[in-house]
């Protein structure tokens, strides 16, 4: 069986009080966070080590950088399990129709969207919704795993 997390970075792995907070800029294009937050990293960890996916990055850290690059970044941030890959970005399109044009292109036996944000659409039942300022808490782990056990969504 394949089963795949779709995770975001920002608002997941770190959060509003991770210790490298910035990239230095706030304009539109360029704010965001850095670094990672240890509590987050953990709950998501908890997460990987029941559930074994592989992981999709659908964060806006993948504009600009390589599979590999994101998957030595996640692994030096001892972030478990294999970044397999990363869905595409087009400025025009939310998130929920990247995921799916993932998911089309690769079929999946089940999946769950780590994310803060709500952009997801018509997958917006696979979300497990963290939050911006806190990331994702030991909280969220029964829920993930919950929804990744729930059928795969046929558009």
């Amino acid at each position: 069986m394949r089963k795949v997390t779709f995770l975001d970075v920002d608002g997941v792995l770190n959060n509003v009080k991770t210790k490298e907070r910035y990239n230095g800029k706030l304009g539109a294009t360029a704010f965001q966070l850095i670094g990672f937050d240890p509590k987050n990293v953990a709950a998501f960890n908890a997460f990987q080590r029941v559930a074994n996916t592989q992981i999709v990055v659908s964060s806006s850290w993948r504009c600009g950088r390589s599979v590999e690059e994101l998957r030595e970044i996640l692994r030096d941030a001892g972030v478990v399990g294999e970044v397999i890959d990363k869905t595409g970005h087009a400025l025009s399109r939310r998130r929920g129709f990247e995921i799916q044009d993932w998911l089309d292109a690769n079929p999946v036996d089940g999946f769950v969207i780590l994310d803060d944000s709500d952009d997801m659409e018509h997958l917006l039942p696979k979300l497990v919704r963290t939050s911006w300022a806190k990331g994702m808490l030991k909280k969220h782990v029964p829920l993930a795993l919950k929804v990744l056990a729930e059928p795969v969504i046929n558009r």
